[in-house]
């Protein structure tokens, strides 16, 4: 009975509790449910909705608080491009490379905030704003303006130098790019893109330093991946430099050396320096060109026209009142008178030539109107004895010359020698014409104070060979002979550029002298020819190479062949291939300051000049100013056959149709 009773407790009890429990779900569910699903969609929504959205327009009020703080500091590339222009950079290539600095030192405006709402885009705009305001701030943005412009300043092509007249294009030397290198390295924070480039080169490079570097790819091993590379090419307008201590210019055919040639000339003359300009070539088409132009204070001398031209007329009694002064410089136009005379020899002079010569020279430019002719006479048998009265003057080693050892037999035969050259010459009527007359009208000191502009046209063609360079070597000498009236005054004296053209029909052993002479009178020379063989064949068989390429502080060249391009190479400092791979119009030139430099004249470099209206006005004028006020033969009889020339000798027995007397063949000795 007990038991059963306790069973019956538990039952009980138990269906207390199970009443009790569904009388709490029953609850639970009418109240505490309703109550849960409210308080767990409460916490959905904050986590998931209201969290996020507040988070997205904070981030949204940052993104637009950093945007403009960003706007009030930006610094745009057009304030920097205005910097650069204050600071004389005008160079696009420079500007283009300060625009991409600019843009890897993070100074590059900010642009407008991305569109959506993706919070990684926002946070990277953000990383980008707060970069961005670091670098755009004043102290810093003006440093790096400030150390752009120095290291950029360096490579603006100057354009503004009067001594440019060529463009040149050329590949920095490993000291160039080491100081470009330099320029931009810095302890500042500066080109931090730019200088972790550059630094990995530099240990690609084994940490040699391009200035020592052994190889010739230096440029891109140094400067790959980074905007100085196009800084290795220098693009520049270059000049010649050092011009009273002279320049050598060799191309051959084909090569433009005439127009490089006019691209100076054409910058000699538009120059606002006082200077005169001098050209001499035999090719007549430079000069042709040159006397169309309508260039103030020209003179043009040529063969075509009809000029009082003596060379033996030298002022000889005004030099000889002049004392001590007179006689150096009666000696110095003897050895010029020398120089021209020579040149007919095709040769070096003998020794009795040489002699000869000189006395005679002597004599006839102390006669009062001498002439070729009177040079010619004297030289004849006899012809001397007609002069008694000039050479009683002369010193009396002069005299005793005359009467002891002139008229010698070995004297006799090297004079006629002589005259049978000079009578090859004197064949030519064009020659005849222009060195009969009495007087040289032609005062070269003269012109070269008060000219702009003189051409000297020894038009080969018209004389052929030895005429020509007979008139060339003239007024060569007489350009030197001007130039020891300059000497007291050189520095102050306006400076003269003398171009020849051709130059190896002129000169000889002697040019070596002729250029410290020059120099010394505040003349340059511009001496021109097409190869080094024609140099061997110059006047008196010497080869002017070797004195030009000495006394020369400039050298320009283009050729194909390699011997001219290794004597060269050798002066210049580069390899005979650096020379001989030049494209075709573009010079290699060297220069004592410059080093080498590969230089290119504009073509038609002429063109700009105004033309004269009427080219005849201008031989009307040379023939007025210059022209013979009396022929030689004007006062002599017609009917007298024994009557004197202007020399005063008799005429001669000729067998020449130009009336000049011609002696049996001779040995040349």
């Amino acid at each position: 009975m007990d038991e059963f009773a306790e069973i019956f407790g538990n039952l009980v009890g138990l269906a207390i509790i199970l009443m009790t429990v569904a009388i709490a779900v029953v609850f639970i569910g009418m109240i505490v449910a309703p109550i849960g699903l409210v308080g767990g969609g409460t916490l959905y929504y904050l986590n998931n909705i209201h969290v996020p959205e507040k988070r997205r327009r904070e981030a949204q009020q940052r993104t637009r608080a950093l945007y403009a703080q960003a706007q009030q500091l930006s610094p745009s590339f057009d304030q920097v491009e205005q910097a650069l222009f204050e600071a004389g950079i005008e160079s696009a290539e420079l500007h283009r490379i300060a625009k991409v600095l600019y843009q890897q030192e993070g100074l590059q405006p900010p642009v407008l905030p991305p569109v959506g709402d993706d919070p990684i885009k926002l946070a990277r705009y953000q990383v980008e704003l707060e970069k961005f305001i670091n670098a755009a701030q004043p102290d810093h943005y003006q440093e790096f303006e400030r150390h752009l412009i120095w290291a950029l300043s360096e490579y603006e092509p100057d354009s503004s130098d009067e001594s440019q007249m060529f463009h040149s294009k050329r590949q920095r030397s490993k000291l160039e790019i080491e100081r470009l290198i330099l320029r931009f390295v810095n302890d500042d924070g500066l080109f931090k893109g730019l200088t972790d480039q550059l630094n990995e080169n530099y240990f690609a490079e084994n940490e040699v330093m391009p200035s020592v570097c052994k190889h010739d790819d230096y440029v891109w091993s140094y400067l790959k991946n980074t905007p100085l590379l196009p800084l290795a090419d220098v693009q520049e307008m270059v000049g010649l430099q050092d011009r009273m201590y002279h320049t050598y210019l060799l191309g051959s055919s084909g090569s433009g050396k005439t127009n490089l040639i006019e691209n100076i000339i054409a910058h000699d003359l538009r120059s606002d320096e006082d200077c005169c300009v001098i050209v001499i070539d035999s090719q007549t088409q430079l000069i042709d060109k040159l006397a169309k132009l309508d260039i103030p204070n020209t003179t043009h001398i040529t063969p075509k026209y009809n000029l009082a031209l003596n060379l033996f007329d030298v002022g000889y009694e005004e030099m000889k009142g002049r004392g001590i002064e007179g006689e150096t410089l009666i000696n110095k136009t003897v050895g010029l008178l020398s120089f021209v005379l020579e040149g007919m020899m095709w040769a070096e002079f003998t020794n009795p030539q040489k002699t000869i010569f000189q006395y005679v020279i002597q004599l006839v430019i102390s006669i009062k109107g001498g002439n070729i002719n009177t040079f010619m006479d004297v030289l004849a048998d006899g012809g001397h004895e007609r002069y008694a009265d000039e050479i009683s003057q002369l010193d009396e080693n002069m005299q005793r010359f005359f009467a002891v050892d002139y008229p010698a037999p070995d004297y006799k035969r090297t004079r006629e020698a002589i005259r049978r050259r000079m009578d090859g010459l004197l064949r030519n009527p064009t020659f005849r014409r222009l060195f009969s007359a009495t007087e040289n009208k032609i005062d070269m000191f003269e012109e070269m104070a008060n000219q702009k502009l003189i051409l000297i046209d020894t038009n080969k063609p018209m004389l052929d060979d030895a005429p020509s360079a007979f008139f060339g070597r003239l007024f060569i000498a007489l350009i030197l002979r001007a130039s020891y009236r300059r000497f007291g005054g050189a520095k102050t004296e306006r400076p003269v550029y003398l171009i020849v053209d051709e130059a190896h029909e002129y000169f000889d052993r002697s040019i070596s002298d002729m250029l410290e002479q020059a120099r010394k009178a505040n003349i340059g020379l511009i001496v021109a020819h097409q190869s080094i063989s024609q140099a061997r064949g110059a006047k008196g068989g010497s080869n002017i190479t070797d004195p030009l390429m000495v006394n020369t502080a400039t050298k320009l060249i283009w050729t194909s062949f390699r011997e001219d391009a290794t004597k060269f190479a050798g002066s210049m400092q580069v390899k005979a291939e650096d020379i001989l791979t030049l494209p075709q119009f573009t010079f290699g030139m060297h220069s004592r300051k410059q080093g080498f430099a590969p230089v290119k004249g504009v073509p038609r470099a002429l063109e700009g000049f105004e033309k004269r209206d009427d080219s005849q006005s201008l031989q009307e004028e040379m023939e007025e100013k210059y022209g013979p006020t009396l022929k030689a033969d004007e006062d002599r009889p017609d009917d007298d056959p024994d009557a004197p020339h202007a020399s005063g000798v008799p005429n001669k027995p000729t067998n020449d149709p130009g009336g000049i007397a011609v002696p049996p063949e001779v040995e040349v000795i």
